[in-house]
């Protein structure tokens, strides 16, 4: 399993956006292994018609193959306004 590094902005600041993201990262075998939040910060420009949004950083673990459904998963949320997925060189946080 890999380490990646999840930067994601949600259009709301609620529990249920981030249970729906985790049980995206769970569902495709993987771990949320870190989780910070950034707080609320407003745009340059509206980005789906919202002038802020909520920013995110989690560190997450998944398999290689399983990064593409993911991203499927994060694209048809309509709740995640734009996110960053990148590999990561950092040894597991917990």
């Amino acid at each position: 399993m890999n380490i990646y590094q999840l930067v994601f902005i949600t259009a709301q600041d609620t529990e249920e956006a981030q249970k729906k993201i985790t049980e995206c990262v769970t569902t495709e075998k993987g771990e949320v292994i870190h989780t910070e939040k950034w707080g609320k910060k407003d745009f340059a420009y509206p980005i789906k018609k919202n002038p802020s949004g909520y920013y995110f950083e989690w560190h997450i673990t998944m398999d290689k193959g399983k990064i593409p459904v993911f991203k499927k998963k994060m694209d048809s949320d309509e709740n995640v306004l734009r996110y960053l997925l990148i590999k990561s060189n950092i040894k597991n946080k917990r």
